[in-house]
């Protein structure tokens, strides 16, 4: 699980990263706009990262299996969440290459700002950073728009 990583202020450090351009599968089943999902990925994209094809309305097997190898599948909370969790992301990684990411996000969370930018992060490979006002901050209400150190070399 993603959310027990985290790094205090020193230097922010990559843990895994994509060889291949992820594709991005939103789940028929999540009520999230795609105006919402191009911002966090636009979020992204200004900072160097690519992804490969948005699939909007997925209703592929992808969104109910646990298997999500090349994408990100973004989709409703499948896992019970405690009451303060809004969201979570699991990554699969080997040898330091992300091979695929899952966003569940809790069903009254899915227009709260920076949120997914956030769990886009982690799905790029990028753990908590304890830096108030920086995107990676475990706590929502101390993130903000820094992103120093995630710009992609």
């Amino acid at each position: 699980m993603v959310a027990a990583i985290s790094i205090p202020q020193g230097k922010l450090e990559q843990l895994a990263s994509w060889h291949a351009l992820p594709t991005v599968r939103i789940c028929s089943n999540t009520p999230i706009s795609e105006r919402r999902v191009e911002e966090a990925l636009d979020f992204w994209r200004t900072l160097g990262y690519e992804f490969g094809t948005v699939i909007y309305n997925d209703e592929t097997d992808w969104c109910y299996g646990s298997t999500y190898f090349g994408s990100i599948v973004i989709m409703p909370n499948q896992t019970p969440f405690d009451g303060q969790t809004l969201a979570q992301t699991q990554r699969l990684a080997y040898n330091k290459l992300v091979v695929g990411a899952k966003i569940e996000i809790r069903a009254d969370s899915y227009d709260r700002p920076l949120l997914l930018e956030h769990e886009l992060g982690h799905a790029l490979g990028w753990p908590h950073y304890n830096v108030e006002g920086h995107i990676m901050h475990r706590a929502l209400n101390k993130s903000g728009k820094n992103c120093k150190g995630l710009k992609k070399s």
